[in-house]
């Protein structure tokens, strides 16, 4: 269902092979919409807004969550599906080529983007805190945006940032 909501006009939009889980997210030009399906391997199809495929990025693993796309839009990021110990992949939106690996070192989860060259994740530190930091896109802690008590991590504690506008 694609709604305007300046005009509160809306139309449904009949897409085919899509995840049924999958989350579709606009392209940064806000002129298509992405969505991760399965075809033998995990793809990120570009659909128009009549639901037929603009494009298909293949092999690229499953977007992550609603902030796939970096802030400047050039880049996506995805979970790697493979058994290599890097879990996230940065693919280059327009030629769909690998950009980088990211080494997750056991991080807990990636909250998203921070900038185009970092990402915001979730650590668990040696007393058993729970720290919401910054990374490179190799892994390494740049900044602590926040940290959290065992305690509160178990009372469901949820980070959530809205880039400075």
């Amino acid at each position: 269902m694609i709604v305007d909501p300046a005009t509160g006009a809306s139309k449904a939009v009949t897409t085919r092979g899509v995840d049924q889980n999958a989350v579709f997210q606009w392209t940064p030009d806000g002129r298509y919409l992405a969505a991760d399906f399965w075809d033998q391997e995990w793809n990120v199809r570009v659909l128009r807004q009549d639901g037929r495929t603009h494009r298909t990025l293949r092999n690229v693993g499953i977007m992550h969550g609603a902030d796939a796309f970096s802030p400047s839009g050039r880049q996506l990021l995805t979970l790697c599906l493979s058994m290599e110990a890097s879990n996230f992949c940065v693919w280059d939106f327009t030629s769909g080529k690998l950009v980088k690996r990211v080494n997750d070192e056991s991080r807990k989860s990636t909250i998203g983007w921070w900038d185009d060259q970092h990402l915001a994740t979730v650590v668990r530190d040696d007393d058993d805190n729970t720290r919401a930091v910054v990374t490179d896109l190799n892994g390494a802690i740049t900044r602590v945006l926040a940290t959290f008590s065992a305690k509160a991590n178990r009372d469901w504690v949820d980070l959530v940032y809205t880039p400075d506008l």
